[in-house]
């Protein structure tokens, strides 16, 4: 079964609710993968493969080792799970 082999095993890392305000962030290396729930707020974020928009009411998954920049434009608010 798919859900038996090792690569969807996760470690709950902590799970956290963050409210923010307008900032540029870079991400480098990161040891851990990320699960978040926005639910307020419009942040891009830019990567090797792309850009992706994260507005109200939107999920986004972050795998471990993802290089990208996060621009947050005013207030947001969300829930981040982060697993090893």
């Amino acid at each position: 079964m798919f859900y038996e082999g090792k690569e969807v095993a996760y470690r709950l890392r902590g799970v956290y609710r963050v409210h923010g305000t307008t900032q540029t962030l870079h991400e480098r290396c990161r040891s851990h993968t990320a699960l978040s729930f926005r639910i307020r707020g419009n942040s891009t974020f830019a990567s090797e493969d792309g850009i992706y928009y994260g507005d109200d009411n939107t999920v986004m998954y972050f795998p471990s080792g993802v290089n990208y920049t996060r621009v947050t434009r005013g207030e947001e608010e969300l829930i981040v799970i982060h697993l090893d």
